[in-house]
């Protein structure tokens, strides 16, 4: 299994000892969109912004590593309730 830990920097993806991996942009019409966090499952946690109409709440998707290092923009918003 290859290391999976990565380091952001714009929009240029970096592996820990500083190689560039991928170049990832966001999606139209996306403020923000960078990695947050790896989960246990394979997927990045990532931060895609801010709800302005929710006391500027940080908005959150996941997407898989894979797709995300490949310049995949098809995350999947999280929903929080309550």
């Amino acid at each position: 299994r290859r290391q999976r830990q990565m380091c952001i920097r714009d929009s240029t993806v970096y592996d820990l000892q500083g190689t560039q991996i991928a170049q990832v942009d966001p999606p139209a019409g996306v403020e923000s969109y960078y990695p947050i966090s790896m989960l246990d499952d394979g997927r990045i946690l990532l931060n895609i912004g801010y709800d302005l109409d929710h006391d500027y709440m940080t908005r959150y998707a996941t997407i898989d590593a894979d797709a995300f290092l490949s310049g995949s923009t098809e995350y999947t918003e999280m929903e929080f309730v309550g």
